[in-house]
């Protein structure tokens, strides 16, 4: 996964968009996110944009959560090939693995951020859920919840939670 792009210049120099090596079709952030030097050139990393809004989407839903009494477990748990957003215990003590879908923009012509979980993405989460209560020995109550997050100028507009989102087979 690319999280970022180089944008190399001399030191003193201001860096361009000719000095960055960047992605087709992917827009990027003006903020760097780690800059530093090798005694010639100034090396700045930048975010793909995308990356950035579902970051902020991510801290936006664990917020979310958490005001409504829930403990976050672990956040972004990979196992092979899946990962999961959130992992958390709800108030009523139901460890729920959930998918944070983020947007930036009300009609972004995606569809809605929670039609977006298809049923590869569910088969994921349910493989990661699988080896992450394997890992703590949990054999109890699971659910899966879907947390949609729609974000205007980086600022959130609205956050649904979708309990129950879908049940493996």
């Amino acid at each position: 996964m690319v999280i970022g792009i180089l944008v190399i210049g001399r030191l003193g120099a201001i860096p361009n968009n000719s000095d960055a090596h960047r992605l087709p079709n992917h827009q990027y952030t003006n903020t760097p996110i780690h800059q530093y030097t090798n005694h010639q050139y100034l090396i700045t990393i930048i975010m793909v944009k995308h990356l950035e809004t579902g970051i902020l989407g991510e801290n936006a839903a664990a917020e979310f959560l958490e005001q409504q009494g829930w403990r976050i477990a672990e956040r972004n748990w990979r196992s092979g090939r899946g990962e999961v957003d959130i992992i958390a215990w709800s108030e009523e003590e139901i460890l729920v693995f959930v998918e944070v879908k983020t947007r930036s923009g009300e009609g972004s012509g995606y569809g809605s951020p929670e039609e977006s979980v298809d049923a590869k993405k569910q088969d994921q989460l349910v493989r990661a859920a699988g080896a992450y209560m394997e890992s703590i020995d949990y054999e109890w109550e699971i659910r899966f919840d879907v947390v949609a997050v729609i974000l205007k100028d980086g600022k959130v507009l609205e956050i649904r939670h979708v309990e129950d989102a879908f049940f493996p087979m």
